[in-house]
C-alpha cells in the first residue's frame, strides 16, 4: 500500500507539473489582472491601484468604469464594473513607431501575436480559456492606439442575473407601494372604480 501511494503522489505531481507548464499564463489571468481579481469591487481596486478616475458607461446604467492613466506605451488601463463587479480591464497602448497613421495595423498585428504567444499556443490553452468563459482579444483604439481586452464573462453573467434580480425586486418593491398608497386607495374606493 505505501508503494502505491508513493506512486500516486508522483503520478499527482506529474500531472500538476504538466498542467502549469500548459496553462501557466492562462490561469493566472483567469483569476485577476495585476493586483486585481475578477469580482471584486470598485472600491476594492480603487484601493489596490489609486488615482484613476470613475466614469459611469452612458450605455448602460449599472456599469462603471475606472481608469488609471499612466505616461509610457500603456496610456491608461480601464477597469469595467458590472454591478460592482470587475469583469473586465483594457490597456490601451500608444505604441512607438508608427508614424501618423488612424488605425496602427502592425502595431495591432505585434501586440497580436504577442497575445498569442502568451495565452494560446496551444489548443489547450484555448480551451482552458472558453471552459472558464474567459475572452481576450485585441482591436484598434482611436488615434492609432492598440487596445488589449480582457473579459470575465463567468463574472459578467452572474453579475448580469443579479442584475436582473434587483431590478425585478424592486419594481416589486415599487408596484407594492403603489398599491398601499393612499391616492391607490382612494381611486379604488371611488366612482373610476365603478366605471371601470
Amino acid at each position: 500500500e505505501g508503494k502505491s501511494s508513493w506512486k500516486r503522489a508522483v503520478t499527482l505531481i506529474a500531472v500538476f507539473s504538466i498542467c502549469s507548464t500548459v496553462y501557466g499564463d492562462v490561469t493566472k489571468i483567469v483569476e485577476g489582472y495585476g493586483k486585481t481579481q475578477w469580482g471584486q469591487s470598485l472600491e476594492t481596486v480603487q484601493k489596490a491601484i489609486p488615482d484613476g478616475t470613475v466614469k459611469q458607461d452612458n450605455r448602460q446604467g449599472n456599469v462603471m468604469n475606472y481608469q488609471v492613466e499612466s505616461d509610457g506605451r500603456i496610456t491608461a488601463v480601464r477597469y469595467t464594473f458590472l454591478e460592482d463587479q470587475l469583469y473586465g480591464v483594457r490597456l490601451i497602448f500608444d505604441l512607438t513607431g508608427r508614424g501618423d497613421v488612424r488605425a496602427d495595423e502592425e502595431g495591432w498585428a505585434i501586440i497580436n501575436d504577442l497575445i498569442n504567444k502568451k495565452y494560446f499556443s496551444n489548443a489547450e490553452d484555448k480551451v482552458f480559456l472558453d471552459t472558464k468563459k474567459f475572452r481576450i482579444d485585441v482591436e484598434y483604439g482611436d488615434k492609432g492606439q492598440v487596445h488589449v481586452n480582457y473579459r470575465s464573462f463567468a463574472i459578467y453573467y452572474k453579475a448580469q442575473k443579479e442584475a436582473k434580480q434587483r431590478i425585478r425586486e424592486e419594481q416589486i418593491a415599487t408596484d407594492q407601494k403603489r398599491l398601499e398608497s393612499e391616492r391607490y386607495k382612494n381611486i379604488e374606493q371611488s366612482e373610476v372604480n365603478d366605471a371601470l
